[in-house]
């Protein structure tokens, strides 16, 4: 890096990109890679049912009008709150349908087959299919064994981008043929009008390696390393490229002419037609000639202090009418979760990062990004250990003791957790993994860990002291 900025200067980030924008264009054109295998999950033989107004089964209408949501449930399972969600027994197969409504994670888009086998195997379930159901759903479908037998659980998983919706059927092996009629109903009534959807022809990839997402169109051939990610619509000849560089600089004093110089990169008759800055964010759009084709660029430029982000579409120009919207949207979508570090100063402060600016909203500031860890402060924390310190309020020692159990039972990454319920004995901390899978953390109120299940507080015993 000190060798890049005496070259180059203050702008070694923009050349830098430039280049790493240049590769991953050729490759990306030049290279055949898998497409993002969204609705295609080998072969399932689980039905997903269809939305349905028929009610074939005797049912009543639940509604959830915090996120507008409702379903059938069918006559006779009573309503009662598990684990601190809305769920419904029938009591004479011990079946249930349970409703969690969780703050939106962005790791929920990248679940997959293997992911979930791998978390649900460590926590001593099988899992036996999976696919998507949408860009912004799927099921995913696992077993246990126990005294009682084989029990199935059918997971359905919604979200848009404030909530992630999950819709959990447990139910015993040998009762699922005579409740199929019931279950399959009631599965498939879910309609929710998400506050903040992800549109129907694009999809969100989560990259970690920076914390952040961006909107990617169905259909794309894609291929990433862990710094950069590019994907291209052969039949339109359009491109994304998206880059990460780890840099701390800001980029608020770049002026539209070292910007036009850092695209320019060579492009025959370049013509900068837009450029946008808002502090450490910075919209541009340009046309250049390639291949005797007049091509269109839309590009969006974020540092936050830790790294710098740059989203890229390039296509022709005669596809403009076409392309253009679904790229603004797209890079609308732009989220970035990771924030700088605390600086101290004469008083210790944490700094909030703010959200990407909206392009449509001309680079306004629009309020904060959610925390990594909720809690019951509000706090923003970088670790599990700092999460425990912060809702349980133990101290810095029994924490880390915690995590270091929590650790050593395989249990997933976490990456959420809150305050389940408390009394002047112990806490109960909810713990939600990279997955989704829901966790249940116990400990004394002195900080002491009591036990850990996965799935339900009564759930798989991950650890018990």
């Amino acid at each position: 890096m000190r060798l890049l900025r005496k070259i180059f200067g203050r702008f070694w980030p923009l050349i830098t990109i430039g280049i790493l924008l240049v590769l991953f264009l050729g490759n990306a054109m030049n290279k055949d890679n898998e497409t993002l295998n969204v609705y295609k999950g080998g072969n399932s033989t689980y039905t997903v049912p269809k939305e349905t107004e028929a009610k074939s089964v005797p049912s009543f209408l639940y509604t959830r009008d915090d996120i507008s949501l409702q379903m059938l449930i069918p006559e006779g399972w009573q309503k009662v709150t598990k684990d601190g969600y809305d769920t419904f027994i029938h009591s004479a197969s011990a079946s249930s349908i349970q409703v969690q409504v969780l703050t939106y994670y962005p790791m929920v888009n990248n679940a997959s087959l293997e992911s979930l086998t791998e978390t649900y195997g460590a926590n001593g379930f099988s899992v036996s299919d999976f696919d998507f159901m949408s860009t912004s759903s799927y099921y995913v479908i696992y077993q246990s064994q126990g005294m009682s037998g084989i029990t199935d659980y059918i997971e359905h998983v919604y979200w848009d981008r404030q909530h992630v919706v999950k819709i959990l059927v447990t139910v015993n092996d040998s009762n699922y043929t005579k409740l199929e009629a019931e279950i399959q109903q009631s599965l498939g009534s879910v309609q929710w009008e998400c506050e903040d959807p992800v549109p129907e022809d694009l999809y969100i990839n989560y990259q970690p390696y920076g914390d952040f997402e961006f909107a990617v169109p169905n259909g794309w051939v894609v291929g990433s390393t862990d710094e950069a990610f590019y994907a291209y619509d052969e039949s339109y000849n359009a491109v994304l490229t998206v880059n990460v560089l780890e840099d701390s600089s800001s980029i608020s004093d770049i002026s539209e002419l070292d910007y036009a110089n850092f695209l320019t990169n060579n492009k025959a008759n370049f013509a900068l037609t837009g450029f946008e800055q808002s502090g450490n964010s910075i919209y541009g759009e340009a046309t250049y000639i390639s291949d005797n084709t007049q091509m269109g660029l839309m590009q969006y430029y974020y540092a936050n202090g830790m790294y710098h982000y740059v989203v890229t579409y390039e296509f022709p120009t005669n596809m403009g009418e076409e392309l253009v919207p679904v790229f603004r949207e797209a890079l609308n979508m732009t989220r970035v979760f990771s924030e700088p570090a605390v600086q101290e100063t004469e008083q210790e402060t944490e700094l909030s990062m703010p959200e990407m600016p909206s392009i449509d909203e001309a680079f306004s500031d629009v309020g904060y990004e959610p925390e990594t860890y909720a809690s019951l402060s509000q706090d923003s924390v970088s670790t599990f250990t700092e999460a425990l310190m912060n809702i349980a309020g133990i101290s810095e020692e029994k924490a880390k003791a915690v995590t270091d159990i929590w650790y050593s039972t395989g249990a997933g990454d976490p990456v959420y957790a809150e305050v389940y319920r408390s009394d002047s004995s112990m806490i109960v901390i909810l713990v939600n993994d990279s997955a989704g899978t829901d966790y249940y953390l116990t400990i004394t109120a002195d900080g002491d860990p009591l036990s850990i299940t996965a799935g339900a507080e009564d759930g798989n015993v991950l650890y018990e002291q």
